[in-house]
Formats: structure tokens, C-alpha cells, sequence
């Protein structure tokens, strides 16, 4: 008897979800990811080192596992699903996925898993955001200069919370009222606490700053890069990403990222410092009205 018939597992008609709970099994859906090239690095993390929140499930039809399905919290889900699925599998997938994580607010994944959604009868999504993938090796990376750029210590999370916030509602569009200053504050902190945040002052105000939301193995992904509006323009966010990955090279091999396809000047500057386009994630938020 295999590991995954041993499992409780959900059938929908021909389709089964299985509970992703031991290592080997983790290691699968990794390979798996891996072999089909996916550019989700949350979903490498979140199968590689889950907590006591996260739920991994395979999504299995005959003998063959065509998708995966992560989420530490039950509101951001990401989801993988093989090319080639007939519509009528992929129906089914993304009911069982929206019926299942019923209190997922957005769905997250490469843009082949995520782009047909909207189109599946009976699910409903309010609106959809394209990113592309990029990555940069150390060998390709172009640093300037950067005097101001310091990493900051945890008292300094309360500020830094506030341009955390703005890099949301900007760049994912998450709305304010759904955004927890506590939470934002506690996040922000731990990311200090890692030594992953790099941040740009001018006097006591921080005007630039840049983390990392996700790592696995060897890779790390940049995340929530922001510059404050009346900073915008005087190549401060060249400068901050920059310094973010002068420090971050010396601990990864690969830096990744992704950004809003429509953020040409953010794109320009990445393109300067050696990233390079490697796909497309896309990212839809949920209607439950």
C-alpha cells in the first residue's frame, strides 16, 4: 500500500484531494514543481518547511498528480495545475479549490495555473493582477552605489509597517481595510529579526525598503520593494535593491522577484541591475458575495 492510499483523501467523481503530510510526500510535490518549471517560490517554501497553519494538498486524477494546492492561513492560496488539463478536469479543480479553502480572499500561481479561473462556471472573482517572473545570479548582478542603506533593527518595524502597507495596497492591491497594522508590524519584525530587510533613510525617515517573503534552497525572493511617493524618481529604488542584494548574495546564489507587468519604471530598474524575465504568475482575488 502506497503513502498516499494509507491517506484520507477527498473524491470529486474521478478526482481526489490528498493531504500532503510526510516528508516523501513533500518531496514529490517538489520534483513535481520543479519538473514542470514553476516560478512560485512560496509554494516551494510553504511545501518544504510547513507550520503548524499551512495545508498542502495533491490533487490526484487516476494515478497521476496534476496539481498542488498550498496556503499557511486560508486566505492567500497558491495553486499549481499541469498544462494540458481538459476543461472539464480543470472545472472541477478549481471548484473543488474554491469550495475547499472557502475562506481564501486571492489565488496565486503561474500564470498556466491561474489565468483560465475567471472563465470556470460558478466561480466568481472580482478582479485579476499579472506579474512577471524575474531573476538575477550573482555573476549577473550590476550593483551602484548606496551611502544611506542600512539594515534596521526591530524598534524601527512600526515605521517601516507603514511603507510595508503602501507596497500591499500599490502593488497587490490589497484594500486598507484589510490590512492588520499589528500583523503588518509583527511580519515586518521577523523579517529583521532574519536579517532580510534593507531599508533607505534620509534623517529618522525611511524612504526605501526592500525584504525577502520567501526562500528555498539556494534562492531567495525579493519582496514588498517600496519607495515613498515623494521619493519616486531620484533613483532610490535602484539604490535600495541594490543594497538589498549586495547583503543577499552573500547568502544566496539566485535573488527572484516578481512585479506588476504595468510597473515599467520598477522593471526598468531591475533590468539595470542584470534580472531577467523567466515567466509569468498571476494573482486573482476572490468574490464571496
Amino acid at each position: 500500500m502506497t503513502a498516499e492510499s494509507k491517506q484520507k483523501s477527498e473524491a470529486v467523481n474521478d478526482m481526489k484531494a490528498v493531504r500532503v503530510r510526510s516528508p516523501e510526500d513533500r518531496t514529490f510535490c517538489i520534483k513535481l514543481l520543479k519538473k514542470h518549471g514553476s516560478c512560485n517560490l512560496y509554494l516551494f517554501e510553504g511545501i518544504s518547511d510547513p507550520d503548524s497553519r499551512s495545508e498542502s494538498v495533491r490533487i490526484i486524477d487516476g494515478r497521476e498528480t496534476v496539481g498542488i494546492v498550498h496556503t499557511r492561513n486560508g486566505s492567500y492560496v497558491h495553486v499549481f495545475l499541469r498544462n494540458g488539463l481538459s476543461t472539464d478536469l480543470y472545472s472541477r479543480i478549481c471548484r473543488y479549490v474554491f469550495r475547499r479553502f472557502s475562506h481564501a480572499s486571492v489565488l496565486f500561481g503561474d500564470r498556466e495555473s491561474i489565468e483560465k479561473l475567471p472563465s470556470v462556471p460558478g466561480v466568481e472573482f472580482e478582479r485579476m493582477r499579472d506579474f512577471l517572473f524575474m531573476e538575477v545570479r550573482r555573476g549577473r548582478f550590476t550593483p551602484v552605489p548606496c551611502e544611506n542603506a542600512v539594515e534596521p533593527t526591530g524598534e524601527k518595524a512600526d515605521q517601516l509597517a507603514s511603507l510595508q502597507i503602501g507596497y500591499e495596497i500599490e502593488e497587490l492591491g490589497v484594500r486598507s481595510t484589510e490590512i492588520s497594522r499589528k500583523r503588518t508590524e509583527a511580519v515586518v519584525r521577523r523579517r529583521i529579526e532574519r536579517g532580510e530587510v534593507t531599508a533607505v533613510y534620509e534623517g529618522e525617515t525611511p524612504v526605501a525598503f526592500a525584504s525577502v517573503n520567501a526562500r528555498f534552497e539556494r534562492t531567495c525572493q525579493i519582496g514588498s520593494v517600496y519607495v515613498v511617493p515623494a521619493y519616486r524618481g531620484k533613483g532610490y529604488g535602484k539604490a535600495i535593491v541594490s543594497a538589498h542584494l549586495a547583503r543577499l548574495f552573500d547568502r544566496y546564489e539566485r535573488v527572484v522577484l516578481f512585479v506588476k507587468k504595468t510597473n515599467t519604471r520598477a522593471i526598468h530598474v531591475y533590468t539595470a541591475l542584470g534580472f531577467l524575465v523567466q515567466g509569468e504568475l498571476v494573482q486573482v482575488s476572490v468574490s464571496r458575495t
